[in-house]
């Protein structure tokens, strides 16, 4: 995935390019990848993509508690 991670970043540079880089500014992009078993959206854990619950959430735009 590293020719993914250069893709996006690129793409992201060259997106904030006119409002930071064209303009003389220093600037730095983070991208954190929180492991699966740290991350919480209003204290519930999300569901593991591609299963009904996690299509529910997306249906939803919103965190579903399981039925």
């Amino acid at each position: 995935e590293d020719e993914t991670r250069r893709r996006f970043l690129g793409a992201v540079g060259r997106l904030l390019a006119p409002y930071v880089a064209d303009r003389g500014l220093r600037w730095e992009i983070h991208i954190d990848e929180t492991p699966f078993g740290l991350w919480t959206i209003q204290d519930m854990r999300p569901p593991v993509p591609g299963t009904p619950q996690s299509e529910q959430w997306r249906a939803d735009n919103r965190p579903t508690a399981p039925a």
